[in-house]
This record gives C-alpha cells, structure tokens and sequence, in this order.
C-alpha cells in the first residue's frame, strides 16, 4: 500500500475487466473498500469498480493491445482530467473530468508556444538541405513540401509546421486522442480565422490558412498499418519532415522496443526527407516525466530501417509550467535527434 493525499494504491498490478494495467503509474481512488482474499489475489471493491491485484500477471502482453492503457487509455486519462500523477491532490481534483482544463495543465504543455527545437531546425543544416529541395537560388518554388507531426497533441507545433519558412503545401497532425486534436482545432481556428472550429465545433478535415497552405488533423494510431495508410491518403503519399516530440518514447513501450514504431515512420517519410526526434534522456538522473531513454536506445530506434542518424545531441526541453513547479534549475533533459532516409542510390 502506498498513500498519495487520499488515494491508495494496492501492489503492482490491477485489472479492469479484461485488461491488466501497472498500477505504479495508476491510481485509484477507493473510499472505503472492502478487500476480500482470492487465492493469490484480492478483489477491491467500491460503488465505481472492481479492481483484482495479481502480481504474477506479465505486463508486456497488455500493453500491445490497441486498446490498453499504455497504449491510448492513459492518454485519454491525461486529457479528460482523470489521470494528472503530475499535479498536486487539490489540482486533480479540479481538473478531473474537466478535459478543456486539463488540456492547460498537461505537463509536456506550454499553452500557445510551439517547441524551440523545432523552429530553430529551419536555421539548420539539415532544414537548409530541405529548403534547397523546395526552391531554387531564385527564389522559385522548384516542388512542393509535406510536413507530418506525430502526437501532435493540441496543435501548437502543427501551427508551427504551417507557418514555416518552407512553406509546406500540406502539413497533417496526427494523434491518437481525439479530445486532444478538439484543443488543436480550436487553437488553429483562432490562429487562421476559422470561426467554427474556435466555437469548439469540427471544421473541415482539411482547411486552409490565410496563404492557402492546407493543414489537417488526423486520430489514428500509427501502429495500426490501416491508419498509416489514411495519414499516406491525407498527404498524398510520404512526406518529407516528420516531428516527434516526446512521443516515440511512448510507442516503444508499446510494441516491445519500438519496432512497429520504427516501420510507421520509415513508411511515413519520402527518401531524402528528414525526421525531428525529441525523447527523454537517462542523462536525466531523477524521474521528471518524459520516458528516460540511453543514447544507445536512440542510436538503435530505427535500426534496420533506412533512416540513419544524421546527429543526436543532449538538450533541454522547453520550460512549461509543470516543469518550473518541480523546482529544478532547468527543464528535463533529453536526446535531439535528426534522421535521414536514404534515397534508392545511397548504400
């Protein structure tokens, strides 16, 4: 048993119908429950569920399945307020169940600012190198550029990926909670002057901004292959930049290592193209939130694709709120990563 303001926490693992969560990374609230004895089990019961503990249950088979915590439950819990470990006793229990609420209070979140790392990647090497493929020393536009985010969460870096210097023709964001893209709509609505979506109603998959440049949001779950062929049928084919912000951290512990990961994005990208990488990093020492990953871990991410490591540094996220309220110095660190995908020519 542990004790967290209120809330108990029984052993390591618990099961809700048929499923099998760690119970380390969530909490329930139990008033007053009776806990009878079954074998090597206890049930937990309350008016709202029934929980069984069985530590001898493996969690990895109940993490691959589409429709388990790790996978998209704990994500929708993020965002309607009902799973906030970040926040305080008092502050979850404000926003539980409040999702436009909770969408502020997202620990990874800075309301209204795009990630830094993504826009001083148009000032790099590897942005110069797409900008050259957009046009020519003139100034003309030689092709036309696409620009997928995956977890793209609410909107503030597609908003980003749509008013960049590469002018990308068609920019789609991709998550796999759809209270989440609800937030990026409304949030694009205001910036490009859509009136509907700002009321909180769903535009027009795809819209337009005042430049005529295209954007849309997608809810899909990029491991599933039928979702990355919907995402391939709003882009028109692969595209040629991926951003990633704290979210191939997440599906690797979905499909043991990152494997199906590692193939959505190679899927996802036109040859020459270039992916951002943002994850955690074990140069972290204490347990900050984002998935701490070790620079071999990133070095292997897409080992046996044809994306290769262009650069992988060690970098500071951007501040958010719930990363000043931890009282460190600094925000978490984590690895910068840029990949390229190798043209049929290159060996």
């Amino acid at each position: 048993k542990s004790w967290y303001g209120g809330e108990k926490k029984y052993g390591n693992w618990a099961s809700r119908g048929n499923e099998v969560v760690d119970v380390s990374i969530l909490r329930f609230n139990i008033r007053n429950p009776d806990i009878e004895k079954e074998g090597n089990s206890q049930r937990v019961k309350n008016n709202d569920a029934t929980i069984i503990m069985n530590c001898s249950q493996n969690k990895t088979s109940f993490n691959t399945a589409g429709d388990s915590w790790v996978r998209k439950r704990k994500w929708y819990s993020f965002y309607d307020g009902t799973y906030s470990p970040h926040l305080s006793p008092g502050e979850r229990a404000i926003v539980a169940g409040k999702r436009e609420l909770a969408a502020t209070r997202l620990p990874w979140r800075k309301p209204g600012s795009s990630s830094s790392q993504l826009r001083a990647f148009w000032r790099s090497d590897e942005g110069k190198s797409l900008a050259v493929q957009h046009t020519n020393e003139k100034g003309i536009t030689k092709r036309a550029l696409r620009a997928l985010e995956i977890g793209c969460g609410t909107g503030e870096n597609v908003m980003e990926l749509v008013l960049s210097p590469l002018k990308f023709e068609i920019v789609i964001g991709v998550d796999i909670v759809p209270s989440a893209l609800d937030e990026a709509r409304k949030l694009l609505a205001v910036a490009f002057g859509d009136k509907s979506g700002a009321k909180g109603e769903s535009p027009l998959p795809t819209s337009i901004d005042s430049t005529g440049r295209r954007y849309s949001l997608l809810c899909a779950d990029i491991l599933e292959e039928k979702s990355r062929d919907t995402i391939l049928d709003a882009t028109g084919g692969p595209v040629d930049f991926l951003f990633d912000c704290q979210c191939f951290h997440c599906l690797r512990d979905c499909d043991n290592g990152g494997k199906l990961a590692a193939d959505a994005y190679e899927a996802l990208l036109k040859p020459g193209g270039f992916v951002l990488m943002l994850t955690g990093s074990d140069e972290e020492k204490v347990d900050r939130g984002p998935t701490r990953l070790s620079r071999q871990e990133v070095e292997n991410a897409f080992a046996g694709t044809s994306l290769k490591a262009k650069r992988i540094e060690s970098f500071y996220f951007d501040e958010t709120p719930h990363y000043r309220n931890q009282k460190y110095a600094k925000p978490p660190k984590g690895w910068l990563s840029v990949w390229r995908k190798k043209t049929p020519d290159e060996h």
